[in-house]
């Protein structure tokens, strides 16, 4: 939780976030891969026989959503079945709020790069032009930010299945 309030303040000082709504947005995408996360680390616990195995399962299982979100690699240039199982994993959903709430409505955004002692700034670039050249919609945040809730509503139902149906754990 402090780091995503930390990144929401970071984001406020710098002015990141064209509009408050867009800021607000980042942060309650942040909160919500949080607590998708939070969900899905609970789930792995009540699935595991002991907390060493529930640490490595989350573990690799986080490692496995970043690498697959759209961070390191564009899923468009993954496999088509690694595809697929990118599109289905909370931190794509997660990625593409934060991005499209980071870029979406700025009017101007520019690239500077120093060559030397000389600074070169590119030509005007839009928010939205952003996104579209990484594969990103715009209009495509409140759809992300269901399906974290989804993701989050399911890893609940599905800890509580397993604490209900095999009992609570003894460990």
């Amino acid at each position: 939780m402090p780091p995503v309030l930390t990144a929401g303040l970071a984001l406020a000082v710098a002015r990141g976030a064209p509009t408050a709504a867009a800021g607000l947005g980042f942060i309650a995408a942040a909160l919500q891969l949080h607590y998708a996360f939070a969900a899905l680390g609970r789930c792995l616990g009540a699935l595991a026989p002991s907390d060493s195995v529930a640490n490595a399962a989350a573990s690799l299982v986080l490692l496995f959503n970043l690498l697959l979100c759209g961070f390191f690699a564009d899923p468009d240039d993954l496999p088509a079945a690694w595809r697929r199982v990118a599109r289905a994993l909370p931190a794509a959903s997660g990625y593409e709020a934060l991005v499209v709430h980071e870029f979406s409505g700025i009017p101007e955004l520019y690239l500077t790069s120093k060559v030397g002692a000389q600074k070169y700034r590119s030509a005007p670039l839009a928010g939205d032009a952003v996104l579209r050249c990484f594969g990103f919609d715009p209009a495509a945040a409140p759809a992300a930010h269901l399906r974290l809730f989804l993701f989050a509503v399911a890893y609940e139902c599905l800890t509580c299945f397993v604490f209900f149906w095999f009992g609570f754990e003894s460990r």
